[in-house]
């Protein structure tokens, strides 16, 4: 079993987050981890306990990961200062010997747009509600990066956040 925790699941261009997968295997034997990040993206291999990694395909081993063990891979993931506005999926999964034996489970979405960041403030997070817009405007106003990123909204941004909210 493995599964996957992403600590921002919004960033904006350039911006990174933290990863982390947890694998729990139920018997002795060797296992691979293979991520599978968006094309373009940054990986950058924080703290694994791996016996090798291959950058090239995303992929960790373990010669002997032993029964009852856990395993615990955290990398930095970040997004192309060029990247496409969107939603970007990792996938993941864990092998041995007879082949994927799991597909990793949990967190597997990043989207990039702070805007979305304020759209999942209020009740629906479908829409931007007018609290949503409120937020977004003392952070502008107060120049206040909001938690996860590097910088407060814009200018342009927060006028597409208006713009949303009152078509809807």
């Amino acid at each position: 079993m493995a599964v996957r925790m992403i600590e921002k699941e919004s960033l904006r261009q350039g911006e990174s987050t933290y990863v982390t997968v947890d694998i729990c295997s139920n018997m002795s034997q060797a296992l691979s981890l293979q991520e599978i990040i968006p094309a373009g993206w940054n990986l950058t291999r924080i703290s694994d306990g791996a016996d090798a990694f291959k950058s090239s395909t995303s992929e960790w081993i373990w010669l002997n990961a032993s029964s009852g063990i856990n395993k615990t891979v955290i990398y930095r993931l970040t997004a192309p200062g060029n990247a496409s506005m969107g939603t970007y999926h990792i996938k993941g999964t864990i092998s041995s010997t007879s082949g994927v034996i799991a597909v990793v489970q949990g967190d597997n979405t990043i989207t990039l747009d702070i805007g979305t960041f304020y759209r999942r403030l209020g009740s629906d997070t479908d829409k931007v509600e007018t609290t949503d817009v409120l937020t977004a405007a003392e952070d502008w106003r107060t120049n206040k990066a909001p938690a996860g990123f590097e910088n407060s909204i814009t200018t342009q941004e927060l006028l597409a956040l208006i713009d949303e909210w009152i078509r809807s």
